[in-house]
């Protein structure tokens, strides 16, 4: 992860950043059409880094269907994946629980 700070912080045009970056814009702004959501919240290794999400960000917003659909970062940073994951497996234990409990 390291080595991709540095290229957007040091490099951000770039063709390899650029593709990448529209790429990933619409693979997002197509999954975001799917679901229709009111925001997308970024988060993972590289929110930590302005220069990505801000290019991030600008390449996303044409693929959204909804221009009024809020782009920001999770408050949980890089630790939201990890977060989430272990969340749904909390409830998903407990749920088991519960499914075998009213057998």
């Amino acid at each position: 992860m390291d080595r991709y700070r540095g290229l957007f912080a040091e490099q951000p045009d770039s063709p390899a950043v650029v593709g990448f970056l529209e790429l990933l814009g619409e693979a997002i702004g197509n999954t975001a059409t799917l679901s229709d959501p009111a925001a997308v919240v970024l988060s993972g290794p590289l929110v930590d880094c302005p220069a990505f999400v801000d290019r991030l960000r600008d390449c996303l917003l044409p693929h959204l269907l909804e221009p009024s659909t809020m782009v920001t970062v999770s408050d949980l940073g890089t630790e939201g994946p990890l977060t989430g994951a272990s969340l749904h497996a909390g409830e998903a234990a407990v749920e088991g629980i519960w499914a075998e409990y009213r057998r």
